[in-house]
């Protein structure tokens, strides 16, 4: 009976990254809305307390930051970035966007013969908060990620305190996202509209 129920959550989620790809792909104004979002996520009173946050770099039709990003270097904070690294995303302290190169699946990292720098490496238990993309999200703070886990693993070692912020379009937000075991919810959920406390 269980492995049914995971196997009806799998199916459902496959069906709406599916859906909702072709949302966010269709997304109107994707520059002036993603500026919307971001400054929203900057005001908030978590993001101004931390003192060293992890952005995701977008790629392809994603909510866009890289334009945050570059505010943000050489500001207060320490901005770090995932990359990829076998199953698991590592965390590299950003001081330029120029230092960066498109990785494995397209999205800007930081070359691989400079990730052994201990200056730039972060542990994740570092992180005061961290903008997590997803597929969608739902109001209560669930997400519906790309179904490779890297954000689930990473999502597990944050200290209990790190603040956890889901940034996606409005038009990414279900009414109910079908959750799984291992599913970690948002602190909050940000879009161009609105900010959302589960």
């Amino acid at each position: 009976m269980t492995e049914a129920l995971v196997g009806d959550v799998s199916l459902q989620k496959t069906r709406l990254r599916r859906v909702l790809r072709a949302g966010r792909d269709a997304q109107p104004d994707k520059d002036a809305v993603s500026r919307a979002a971001c400054e929203r996520l900057l005001g908030l009173a978590a993001y101004r307390s931390a003192r060293t946050v992890s952005w995701y770099l977008d790629a392809r039709s994603e909510l866009r930051t890289k334009g945050a990003v570059a505010r943000e270097l050489g500001g207060p904070r320490r901005i770090v970035i995932p990359y990829v690294m076998g199953q698991e995303l590592g965390l590299w302290r950003l001081e330029a966007l120029a230092e960066l190169a498109p990785g494995r699946f397209g999205i800007l990292e930081p070359p691989a013969a400079r990730r052994c720098d201990p200056q730039r490496q972060i542990a994740p238990q570092e992180l005061d908060l961290v903008v997590v993309p997803g597929v969608g999200f739902d109001r209560r703070g669930n997400r519906l990620g790309t179904g490779c886990g890297y954000y689930d693993r990473l999502l597990a070692q944050l200290r209990p305190d790190t603040r956890r912020i889901g940034l996606c379009y409005e038009s990414q937000l279900l009414h109910r996202v079908p959750i799984e075991f291992h599913d970690i919810p948002m602190d909050r959920v940000v879009t161009q509209t609105a900010v959302y406390h589960p």
